[in-house]
């Protein structure tokens, strides 16, 4: 993510946990998402803690995406599965 290690050092840290309460997913898809370069954290392996401004940039990064869901979701009466089904489709006809 960032090269400049230096520019967290007034950046608050939170735990998996909390992240993963925030952003609404499980505490397993955090740390996937920080080996994977989503998220920034610092500490050793479970005792990772991550910085608040990595969750506002992915946030930001991200929201298109539930934008996008909602609106397929909204307009064609559909969840689950078969909404990610439809929103490929639909990107795919709008290329």
């Amino acid at each position: 993510m960032n090269d400049n290690k230096h520019a967290y050092i007034m950046d608050r840290t939170i735990s998996c946990k909390k992240a993963a309460e925030l952003m609404g997913f499980h505490v397993s898809t955090i740390y996937r998402m920080i080996e994977e370069g989503e998220l920034d954290a610092c500490g050793q392996k479970r005792r990772k803690r991550v910085y608040e401004s990595s969750i506002e940039r992915y946030r930001i990064r991200h929201a298109h995406i539930k934008r996008e869901e909602t609106v397929v979701r909204e307009r064609f009466k559909i969840s689950g599965s078969r909404q990610k089904q439809a929103l490929n489709e639909l990107k795919e006809l709008l290329q």
